[in-house]
């Protein structure tokens, strides 16, 4: 496969979840050449699946304290580019990198942040991102198509 696409948060926390809503959604489509996993909270699982890709892209919430489902695409980061706007630990980003220097693979990285509006406790999306859910869905999708035909 040539990318893995990786949706992580909680979902318990409003818009924290809107990795995993976006992966949720996204795998149903069954895009050839694409595997999609709702890692949610479980961020351990991801060098582990990341190892046997060519690209890795991790939706995620990411606060920069722009509106309401701004969407952030950065390709081939750095550690020390994920300040402390990253709403989760960097540590299984540190494991990916190690398995990219041992193993060569992923070859790239790409982080899908979304800003979020509310993150405190309730299942659902804010009704800011709710309304901005097609829109940043559709993004993703030509992202994901972007880093498909790269290497072709």
């Amino acid at each position: 496969m040539k990318l893995l696409i990786a949706g992580i948060g909680n979902i318990l926390m409003k818009d924290e979840g809107v990795g995993v809503y976006q992966a949720r959604s996204l795998s149903k489509k069954k895009i050839k050449g694409i595997e999609v996993v709702e890692i949610g909270t479980e961020t351990w699982k991801i060098p582990l699946e990341a190892e046997n890709f060519e690209n890795l892209l991790i939706i995620d919430a990411l606060k920069l304290g722009n509106h309401p489902g701004t969407v952030y695409f950065i390709k081939n980061f750095e550690l020390v580019d994920l300040p402390s706007f990253s709403l989760h630990q960097k540590d299984f980003i540190r494991e990916v990198f190690l398995i990219k220097e041992l193993k060569g693979k992923p070859e790239n990285m790409y982080l899908f942040g979304i800003e979020p509006e509310s993150i405190e406790w309730g299942i659902g999306l804010s009704p800011s991102l709710e309304k901005k859910f097609e829109e940043i869905q559709e993004k993703l999708e030509r992202a994901c198509f972007m880093i498909l035909k790269e290497k072709e």
